[in-house]
């Protein structure tokens, strides 16, 4: 990311094919360390139901804030 902070996250249903969202941007911050955890440690409860009992390997818990250049749907692309 140091060297090309280029990234693209694809989102995809399980549910349908058609059912998906693509988003092409670059990484504009890094956070980690106990930030990191304690976020994820706020969220697992609300979506898993239960407190976050895995461990989290060696370097850590990293989040990646992501600038958006495009984002695609299949609707957009129909177009």
């Amino acid at each position: 990311m140091e060297r090309d902070p280029r990234i693209t996250v694809l989102i995809h249903s399980s549910e349908s094919d058609w059912d998906w969202a693509e988003v092409r941007g670059h990484v504009v911050g890094v956070i980690g360390g106990e930030e990191a955890r304690a976020q994820i440690d706020a969220l697992t409860p609300r979506y898993v139901g239960t407190d976050d009992a895995n461990p989290i390997g060696p370097g850590g818990r990293v989040i990646l804030q992501v600038a958006p250049d495009k984002i695609n749907t299949p609707k957009s692309l129909a177009r």
